[in-house]
């Protein structure tokens, strides 16, 4: 979950700006007051701010999950994607010797990684309302994305994998089969006024049946207008093994000492272990300003919990919360208190969703 502790509001940023230009929204969100709105993602819920934005991503099993908009009927959606898979296959893929040494060398067999054209495979399941298809992103690509495009209430939601090799088709088809069988649109369990226990992703959730399945991740980020400048970034990842990294509260003291070299009037605002979302972490919160622009303040917050590895309930979890006064001739916040309060606010909203909520 980390890399680089001592750049933490770089971290935040390049999440932000990922996210930002893919344009994605994705959230199913409740009416709650004129202040706030909860939103649920993954398998949690927590409250924003009514006018902050949102932008989300979500993978469930490697899968990750976008609408593509509405499409007429599943006939049109299927004859759609016939004549995309016709593309792929009328372009052919270059024979090069090279490629097969490289193939060899990742230890793969050349032989069953080699495809003719970009197309690796086709399959209609209209029983299903379902097309899949899987296709070399170009012509020397070695990897390829395998895509199941379901008609869902007049809209193509699309399950998607990247990187797999030519052999994988038929496995990575029958997974995906089997995991969109729970997949279930948002609106209509809306309208049927049950949300049921579930990996909430874009404009749908992945149903629980049985134990749940581990192998989900979330990132979202919050920016508000109200308060330019800030950021405020959660993740939430189900992990097989701990992280080889050293705990937060272990290493943040080499960290405070690189910032006091880069920060101005360095302060920590709070440091020590919090309950939080369920779990048990540790925070740090220092504010400071930049040297070469010492008027507005800069504030980073960062709780972290390791979580329990295949836990779905306790995840490894982070929220952070960084402001960037460098083009800004005002803080983010007013004051600390206020940014503390708005951090606070977010950090104890953070619910396990148990269905319906």
């Amino acid at each position: 979950m980390r890399s680089n502790r001592a750049l933490w509001g770089r971290l935040a940023l390049m999440a932000l700006l990922a996210l930002l230009s893919s344009g994605k929204v994705s959230a199913m969100t409740s009416n709650d007051g004129p202040t706030d709105r909860t939103v649920h993602i993954g398998r949690f819920s927590m409250k924003v701010p009514r006018k902050a934005l949102i932008r989300i991503d979500t993978k469930y099993q490697g899968i990750q999950v976008a609408d593509q908009g509405t499409v007429t009927s599943f006939e049109a959606l299927k004859q759609r994607l016939q004549t995309q898979s016709q593309k792929y296959t009328a372009s052919k893929a270059p024979f090069d010797p090279e490629d097969d040494a490289i193939l060899r060398a990742g230890g793969a067999d050349p032989a069953m990684e080699r495809t003719e054209s970009q197309l690796i495979g086709f399959d209609v399941h209209a029983e299903s309302n379902e097309v899949i298809i899987a296709y070399l992103p170009d012509t020397r690509s070695f990897a390829g994305n395998i895509e199941l495009h379901k008609w869902v209430d007049g809209h193509d939601v699309v399950l998607s994998r990247n990187r797999i090799g030519a052999s994988d088709y038929a496995v990575q088809r029958a997974d995906l089969l089997a995991i969109a069988k729970h997949f279930k649109s948002l609106a209509s369990l809306t309208r049927a006024k049950h949300i049921p226990p579930g990996f909430i992703v874009e404009n749908g959730i992945f149903v629980d049946e049985g134990s749940p399945e581990p192998r989900g991740n979330v990132t979202l980020v919050v920016t508000d207008p109200q308060h330019p400048g800030m950021s405020l970034t959660f993740i939430a990842s189900d992990i097989e093994k701990h992280s080889s990294e050293p705990p937060l509260s272990s290493s943040v003291d080499d960290e405070l000492d690189r910032l006091r070299n880069l920060t101005h009037d360095l302060k920590v605002i709070h440091r020590g272990d919090r309950v939080a979302a369920g779990q048990s972490g540790y925070l740090i919160a220092i504010s400071g300003s930049d040297p070469d622009n010492p008027g507005p303040m800069t504030y980073k917050y960062l709780w972290e919990a390791p979580g329990v590895p295949n836990d779905v309930k306790r995840p490894a979890m982070s929220v952070e919360l960084n402001t960037d006064a460098e083009n800004h001739n005002h803080s983010s916040f007013k004051s600390t208190q206020e940014a503390t309060e708005y951090f606070d606010r977010f950090l104890n909203s953070i619910r396990f969703r148990s269905g319906d909520k």
